[in-house]
């Protein structure tokens, strides 16, 4: 039986998909006392990458120093992971003060000749532009007064530096990109599902926002050939040649690797309301219940 927790005025329930009445699982002091934890690690966490990281990705917790990951190299990933979250605890002026270094700096930061990771500047970066940019419209909210649309700028320009990526034969995206120069020359053709799979939200979001279709289209695309590529169990492998079209890596099942194709497939249904993705995602979960063995 699925679970599901809501959030309600006096603490938590566990809501079940079946026929049980909801049960109370955390009182209200309990509640306060869990957010005033979470809250406190969160600060622990954000405030040393801003002492001892900061510009960098991340910040290495033994050695207390900042280091840029091999995936986006330099692109500030904590800067941008923990913006929302600063949103969600009502901390306005430092929410505001991020803004305005990224209205000021943060082209700079994408214009640079450095290789990064499609699928990870795709959901940390442009995902964390994206919804920050609806969260700073939010006139109710009030993050950021006088917002003028800046992140979404960027936005574009980081979607812009990605799209090239989707440039082959089978509409399948490179795993990497030069934020500069496009696909670099021997850059290899394999690349994993979850990759071309993990656009969906962020580029139908993107195209709906900035008005330009071609976001939409490579994501579309990209979904589709990997689904028509499935095999006769109905499953997908793990990893493809965008080139040819052909597997690479025919291991199976919902961990890294494949997992959010799965994800966004029913993540785009309810963002679009498109049937389509919400029938290749019940076909795919009967696929592995029906196929894969879990231990």
């Amino acid at each position: 039986v699925g679970v599901v927790c809501l959030a309600v005025a006096g603490g938590v329930w566990a809501v079940t998909s079946g026929p049980m009445k909801p049960k109370r699982v955390m009182d209200k002091a309990t509640v306060e006392k869990n957010r005033d934890a979470a809250k406190a690690m969160f600060y622990h966490a954000y405030d040393n990458y801003l002492l001892h990281a900061f510009p960098k990705d991340e910040l290495a917790p033994i050695a207390c120093k900042g280091h840029d990951t091999q995936n986006c190299h330099g692109c500030m990933l904590t800067f941008y992971d923990a913006l929302d979250t600063l949103a969600v605890l009502g901390n306005k002026t430092e929410y505001r003060r991020v803004v305005a270094w990224l209205a000021e700096h943060g082209a700079a930061t994408f214009d640079r000749d450095v290789s990064v990771s499609v699928f990870e500047t795709n959901i940390r970066v442009l995902g964390s532009l994206l919804s920050n940019h609806l969260l700073a419209l939010d006139p109710e909210l009030d993050l950021v007064p006088g917002y003028d649309g800046v992140l979404l700028k960027l936005a574009v320009d980081v979607g812009s530096r990605l799209l090239p990526a989707y440039d082959t034969p089978t509409g399948l995206p490179y795993g990497s990109i030069n934020f500069k120069s496009g696909v670099r020359p021997g850059e290899t053709p394999v690349s994993a599902t979850a990759t071309g799979g993990t656009c969906l939200l962020e580029f139908h979001l993107l195209s709906k926002l900035s008005g330009i279709k071609a976001f939409r289209k490579a994501a579309d695309k990209a979904t589709k050939a990997l689904w028509q590529r499935r095999s006769g169990l109905g499953l997908l492998g793990s990893h493809v040649d965008v080139k040819s079209g052909e597997w690479v890596y025919f291991d199976s099942g919902i961990g890294g690797g494949i997992d959010s194709f799965f994800e966004y497939l029913m993540k785009a249904h309810l963002l679009t309301g498109r049937q389509d993705y919400l029938a290749m995602f019940e076909e795919g979960y009967r696929s592995i219940n029906q196929r894969t063995r879990f231990e």
